[in-house]
């Protein structure tokens, strides 16, 4: 608690944040985050990260391929109940207790605040003065190299709040980088799309019934692919694609 406090002190007020957010600019485009040491352990992870086909259990051609979403007008039209309900499942996978104000558990020294009323720079501040433990933040379990790539991409300032609003928009743009648009208009099947999102989140398992990073950092599923299969049939009661798109 000393320590946490400490932490505040130093970080925790918007005057005391503005030299990082001068550096960083609004869009946190100059900063270049780094993932913590993978023995720390996430409980979630960016599904570019160095996980191994070797490590995970999958061959090669079974690799995700990164889906680059180049605007984000595919992101704001992808809001709806689907959109909802699949956010909560993984929600459910990740964080299932704290929800958005959720800290990764092997986090030593917590945020000052509840993360959903801290500032992007207040999040970018904590990281930064807490190195060499777990980063993974709110209902989605973001990783600090993860959370620099879509603060970037969706163009958010240093002084947005990572709220609700903030972490469902944020959500719905790694949903979609996983084929959220592939999977709607019927180019990928619903377990290939279940295994994209496994991939972004460790707490989903693929086809294998084991998380894409089992084993790496500690990481594991922790719902059956039964339960995901059936949550997923009762939000996409449809089974689509014919003829699924092979991403490469």
């Amino acid at each position: 608690m000393a320590t946490a406090s400490k932490i505040a002190q130093r970080f925790g007020t918007a005057a005391q944040l503005v030299f990082i957010t001068a550096s960083i600019g609004s869009s946190l485009a100059a900063e270049g985050w780094a993932p913590v040491a993978s023995g720390a352990g996430w409980s979630s992870a960016d599904r570019f990260a160095s996980a191994s086909a070797k490590t995970t259990g999958l061959s090669a051609t079974q690799e995700p391929t990164r889906r680059v979403v180049p605007f984000v007008r595919a992101v704001r039209q992808s809001q709806g109940p689907q959109m909802d309900r699949l956010l909560t499942l993984i929600s459910q996978a990740e964080s299932p207790v704290h929800g958005y104000d959720s800290v990764h558990h092997r986090a030593s020294i917590r945020p000052p605040k509840r993360p959903s009323q801290m500032t992007i720079a207040e999040i970018v501040a904590w990281v930064h003065a807490t190195p060499g433990q777990p980063h993974a933040i709110g209902r989605n379990q973001i990783i600090p190299e993860t959370f620099n790539r879509v603060v970037r991409a969706l163009g958010l300032s240093g002084d947005m709040l990572y709220d609700r609003r903030t972490q469902d928009m944020m959500g719905r743009y790694l949903v979609e980088e996983a084929g959220y648009s592939d999977f709607i208009n019927g180019r990928i099947t619903r377990e290939r799309f279940m295994d994209q999102l496994a991939a972004v989140w460790a707490g989903l398992p693929l086809a294998n019934g084991r998380s894409y990073y089992h084993g790496y950092a500690g990481n594991r599923a922790t719902i059956t692919r039964a339960e995901y299969a059936s949550a997923m049939a009762a939000i996409f009661p449809v089974q689509r694609a014919a003829n699924p798109l092979r991403w490469r």
